[in-house]
């Protein structure tokens, strides 16, 4: 497995940087299993920032990953042209790598993704074994196994927040993981191809929850770059 930048989680946000001058559209993906609600904490420390914030909903059992996909290029192309960036959770996130592949002339600023398991998610490949797994899984993660080999170089920044505290379901089926959110391994939110990578002290589903990820993620969408510094 090709590895990415090293996780940095010894870095300073503990506050939100100063709202935007020029406000840019913000949408936010959800992750498998979750619709929008899960990101209402985000959207509102994002929307303290300054940034229109919406939330895109799509079915995460029942469709493809590319259809998802495509329907979020769709969506993206509908918004204003002033600038729209994405922040996506989980499976989100690589929903939106696969929309960068697919449909290259959608204009993005900037991505964030948020525990997405880029290099597959060890966690689901213990429930494809069996016939129930696969069925709660659905058809949009399994996907990515695939994709994943044909990724490109990204259009525009990409940075990726992953978790190190290990909290979660995840590790009743695989307890091998490494450092880990409890649902995916912190290796498995690596690529060479990210402009940053942030580890933070945060579970998986609880970095839905943490003003901290909420922080990183105004930063790098203001900069291109997570914060730098000592962590309080």
């Amino acid at each position: 497995m090709a590895g990415g930048p090293p996780g940095r989680d010894n870095r300073v946000v503990s506050s939100l940087p100063e709202r935007t001058t020029s406000p840019r559209t913000v949408v936010l993906l959800h992750g498998l299993w979750m619709s929008g609600w899960a990101m209402v904490r985000q959207r509102q420390w994002l929307a303290a920032c300054g940034y229109r914030v919406e939330l895109f909903r799509y079915a995460t059992v029942r469709r493809a990953l590319d259809d998802n996909a495509r329907a979020l290029a769709a969506h993206v192309r509908s918004l204003p042209r002033d600038g729209v960036h994405l922040v996506g959770h989980s499976l989100g996130g690589l929903v939106i790598l696969r929309m960068l592949a697919l449909a290259p002339d959608v204009r993005v600023g900037r991505v964030v993704l948020l525990g997405s398991p880029v290099w597959g998610s060890g966690v689901a490949r213990v429930l494809q074994r069996v016939a129930l797994g696969r069925a709660v899984l659905g058809r949009s993660l399994p996907a990515w196994d695939d994709a994943v080999h044909a990724l490109p170089r990204w259009p525009c920044p990409v940075g990726m927040i992953a978790g190190r505290v290990a909290f979660g379901a995840g590790l009743l089926l695989k307890s091998d993981l490494g450092p880990n959110d409890g649902t995916v391994a912190v290796a498995e939110t690596e690529l060479p191809t990210f402009d940053d990578h942030l580890v933070l002290p945060v579970s998986h589903t609880g970095m839905l929850l943490s003003h901290r990820v909420a922080v990183a993620t105004c930063g790098f969408l203001a900069h291109g770059r997570f914060a730098g510094g000592d962590e309080s």
